[in-house]
């Protein structure tokens, strides 16, 4: 009898043992849209970063490298001849903005994170000659935020 009975307690602590592991675990995932909003100096980076690789784009006028930094999300959407087709308008009009993106631009809505798990940054950048007024949306794929839409208005000063 006593075997028996040493047997049934050495189940039930593995039981206990195993449950135990199963409830941490649970415990410590977070749901998959739920996302932290980045800090004020990561937002800075994707916004300046993301500037710069769409005015090299414009500037060169490849778009393979702008689209394979964005998210998997964009990257099965659009194709790099479609992109250059849609922003024609960049590379006729000179529209090249490098030294507007090392200026200070003001936020012209709040950083938020969506319903989507979606980053959404607006602002503008405005030097004496230029002005360019984005909206940026990011998504995280493995960890890393990465553009998942944008629209970016640039303006020659008079």
């Amino acid at each position: 009898m006593k075997s028996i009975l040493t047997e049934w307690a050495q189940i039930a602590r593995r039981f206990v043992a195993v449950a135990g592991v199963a409830i941490l675990m649970m415990a410590s995932l977070r749901p998959a849209c739920a996302v932290d909003l980045p800090s004020d100096d990561d937002q800075d980076v994707l916004v300046r970063t993301t500037l710069m690789t769409f005015n090299d784009a414009n500037m060169t006028g490849i778009y393979s490298v702008f689209i394979a930094k964005a998210s998997k999300q964009f990257q099965s959407q659009i194709a790099p001849e479609k992109l250059a087709s849609s922003l024609e308008s960049f590379r006729t009009n000179r529209l090249f903005f490098e030294s507007v993106v090392t200026e200070d631009y003001d936020s012209t809505e709040k950083p938020n994170i969506d319903p989507e798990g979606g980053l959404n940054l607006g602002g503008v950048f405005k030097t004496d000659d230029t002005e360019v007024k984005y909206k940026l949306r990011f998504i995280q794929n493995d960890n890393v935020w990465k553009l998942l839409g944008f629209n970016v208005d640039a303006r020659k000063q008079q």
